[in-house]
């Protein structure tokens, strides 16, 4: 093995090791700065991270001049989202970043908003496909803001792209960076 070739370590799936990746990763959403100062708050986490409730307060942080709570805190609160769960659901074999988003406001939310996000096995199932065919794939999620009382106040989609990593491409670009 030359010394300047970094080899990506292989790693046993194990139950310990998929809980400490979850509890990681919410971690990293609940300390973020940008994330914690959106004012989003993570309610409810399946067991295998795959349905995810967020919580929008309407508090002196994400109200505006109007006394609604901001779209750019609404917006903010959504985004790492679909992102976290697809870096979960794939490994660390799997390049995801976000590529776009949008949102649209419906109407003006003065309490509290929640949004769910849901990856079913089948969509997984065909990003690995896409990837193994097609070496990338780029996919869009429905968000959806609900009010305290179920009205959709803001309907959005955040759009990602997503690649199979190979040790080939990460050992030459780190060898062009010696």
């Amino acid at each position: 093995m030359e010394t300047d070739q970094i080899v990506l370590r292989q790693t046993n799936w194990s139950w310990s090791g998929y809980w400490r990746r979850i509890r990681e990763t919410l971690r990293f959403l609940r300390i973020t700065p940008v994330y914690y100062l959106s004012g989003g708050r993570i309610e409810y986490v399946s067991e295998d991270f795959r349905d995810l409730i967020i919580r929008i307060p309407h508090t002196w942080i994400t109200r505006n001049l109007v006394n609604s709570v901001f779209g750019g805190s609404l917006f903010a609160a959504t985004d790492p989202i679909y992102m976290a769960m697809l870096m979960q659901a794939l490994g660390r074999d799997y390049f995801v970043i976000d590529k776009e988003g949008r949102m649209e406001y419906i109407k003006p939310l003065t309490s509290a908003g929640f949004a769910r996000f849901e990856l079913s096995q089948e969509v997984i199932d065909s990003i690995i496909q896409e990837c193994g065919a097609k070496k990338k794939s780029v996919r869009s999620f429905p968000v959806v803001i609900q009010n305290d009382k179920g009205t959709v106040v803001a309907r959005g989609e955040r759009t990602l792209y997503i690649r199979r990593m190979n040790t080939e491409n990460v050992n030459s670009r780190l060898k062009r960076r010696m």
